[in-house]
């Protein structure tokens, strides 16, 4: 599936991102965060409400109190999600795309969802929004080679070479 450009999504999903992107701006981040899965379930293929969503999922956990326990609280909270999100993966894939989103509103760097979202993604034929949240994650977590080393493979996997090769070379010096 290709990406959506916003000039060219359905009136109502425009309304919606542009209420998600306002929300954004003043601050009413679990607004936008809302606005913008709305978005996103009438159109998975917007990858700028995607990357609007995960900015302000992002944000919305660093000015929270983050330390390793609530990360391990947010991994515990999701493991109904990830169990199911797993089955969806190969029943119905755009369902399990959506669950993935939800997840990732707990926790937007956490990575078993990270991995969920990309490989809910890619059974999607979506590798856009695959690639998008696994680059997120490396900026946020750049000694985390398991991240990097997928979005090499996915780099290849769409053609994008150099990308790929600078992964690679990332991997070395790590």
């Amino acid at each position: 599936m290709a990406e959506l450009p916003l000039e060219e999504a359905p009136r109502k999903v425009r309304e919606l991102f542009d209420k998600g992107f306002a929300a954004m701006e003043r601050g009413n981040l679990d607004y936008a965060i809302d606005m913008f899965l709305a978005t996103l379930e009438l159109e998975p293929r917007l990858l700028r409400a995607r990357q609007f969503l995960r900015a302000a999922e992002v944000k919305k956990l660093k000015s929270g109190k983050s330390n390793s326990l609530t990360k391990g609280v947010s991994t515990l909270q999701g493991m109904g999600g990830i169990a199911s999100v797993n089955m969806l993966i190969r029943k119905d894939p755009t369902k399990a795309l959506q669950a993935a989103e939800k997840l990732m509103k707990i926790n937007p760097l956490n990575p078993p969802f990270i991995n969920l979202l990309a490989s809910a993604a890619e059974a999607c034929d979506m590798p856009e929004v695959a690639l998008q949240s696994l680059e997120i994650a490396r900026d946020h977590d750049r000694q985390n080679i398991k991240f990097v080393e997928r979005l090499a493979a996915l780099y290849q996997q769409v053609g994008q070479t150099r990308k790929a090769r600078d992964c690679y070379e990332e991997i070395a010096r790590i």
